[in-house]
């Protein structure tokens, strides 16, 4: 139990330090870049000071939900694995690569079919990816539907489940 209560606070610090050096970058580069909705300069922008609330905030709930889970390695796992998919769509943003990232986006709602994506630890591996990219914040837009595609997908497969044993019995 200890073990995980380390691995926890690291998880904690390790979304505080990413959000952080990259403002610090950002701030040192110019001023700290805002980002408008959809891309649309009459649209309102997010400023990516927000990100020291949201990306710190999705720490902690997932380092809580490590504390409490049985299997750390696979929430690592899914945390790095989800990183990984929000650094790959980033580089893909800013190599201006519109077409394969469209299609990158759509596997993530083919991918909420089939992985628990409302689960906190592939939000916050998301977020934290894209967010070199696009900011903490706008990551959560693409992000919405295909958690509630995840979710929709879950209460299906747990109903047919319980069915089919119902029937069983």
């Amino acid at each position: 139990m200890q073990n995980r209560r380390i691995q926890a606070l690291l998880l904690f610090m390790l979304s505080v330090l990413v959000i952080s050096s990259q403002l610090l970058w950002q701030l040192w580069q110019g001023g700290i870049d805002s980002h408008h909705l959809l891309a649309d300069p009459t649209l309102p922008s997010i400023s990516n000071v927000w990100g020291l609330v949201l990306l710190p905030m999705l720490g902690a709930l997932t380092a809580c939900r490590l504390v409490q889970a049985e299997g750390a390695a696979l929430m690592w796992r899914c945390v790095l694995g989800a990183l990984l998919y929000g650094l790959m769509l980033a580089a893909l943003f800013l190599n201006q690569q519109e077409s394969i990232l469209i299609g990158a986006i759509l596997l993530t709602f083919v991918l909420a079919l089939w992985l628990p994506l409302y689960r906190v630890e592939y939000v916050v591996g998301y977020v934290a990816g894209l967010s070199f990219a696009l900011g903490p914040v706008l990551p959560l837009l693409p992000a919405s539907p295909a958690i509630v595609i995840a979710l929709i997908s879950m209460k299906v497969k747990t109903t047919l489940w319980r069915t089919s044993d119902v029937k069983k019995a």
